[in-house]
């Protein structure tokens, strides 16, 4: 049995852009004593700072589509543009306070879509082993504090450091479309039963290959 982790589809959704105009974007299940705080300062009248969230539930009416599409399809486009333009995203290990109750700590898909697009990832780091296998470069994710209204002002603090930001921007990106497309683990199975690699993933995985070494070059 091998280990298949998630993943997301860097080379199309992918982005390392610098301007961004959202600062914070939460989506899934946050613990709502963040989410509390988050909305109380960044969202209100006066503030230039905007805090995107959503949470979509299975009872929740959306327009129809003006083409075929289906309508995860499109929450996923939409979902990918957002945190492209998004500076932070949140995620949590699914074991902390105020999260679902699961048995154990996992890496959701959040983690591999809010690094796949750049944007700084924020919270609290799950506590699986894989993790540091996965995810273990620099400023992959960044730590919260325990405190939610400490947490405000560490966001606040991190906002104004352009530097770093923009450095995790690239990185997450360049590393992201390295080793966590999807088309690596298509590779990988597909090699692990001795299937030869269809010619459109062979030209897919190279050109990704050529991205990532013009990234590389200019660090």
């Amino acid at each position: 049995v091998s280990l298949i982790p998630f993943a997301a589809d860097v080379l199309t959704q992918g982005s390392c852009q610098l301007k961004r105009s959202i600062d914070l974007t939460s989506f899934g299940r946050i613990p709502s004593q963040y989410d509390t705080v988050f909305c109380n300062k960044f969202n209100q009248p006066g503030s230039e700072q905007i805090y995107y969230k959503s949470t979509p539930r299975t009872g929740e009416q959306f327009p129809k589509l003006p083409y075929e599409m289906r309508k995860d399809e499109s929450d996923t486009l939409m979902l990918f543009h957002i945190l492209r333009h998004s500076k932070l995203t949140l995620a949590f290990d699914t074991l902390y306070p105020g999260m679902r109750q699961f048995p154990y700590s996992f890496i959701t898909l959040r983690w591999f879509y809010g690094t796949a697009t750049g944007g700084a990832v924020v919270g609290k780091r799950p506590t699986t082993h894989l993790m540091d296998e996965l995810l273990n470069w620099e400023d992959a994710t960044i730590e919260l504090p325990d405190d939610p209204q400490k947490s405000v002002e560490f966001i606040n603090e991190l906002l104004l450091d352009e530097v770093r930001l923009n450095s995790i921007y690239k990185r997450n990106y360049v590393e992201s479309l390295a080793r966590h497309d999807w088309r690596h683990r298509i590779q990988s199975m597909l090699e692990a039963v001795k299937i030869p690699l269809p010619q459109g993933l062979l030209e897919e995985l190279s050109q990704m290959k050529v991205i990532h070494e013009k990234m590389v070059s200019r660090f």
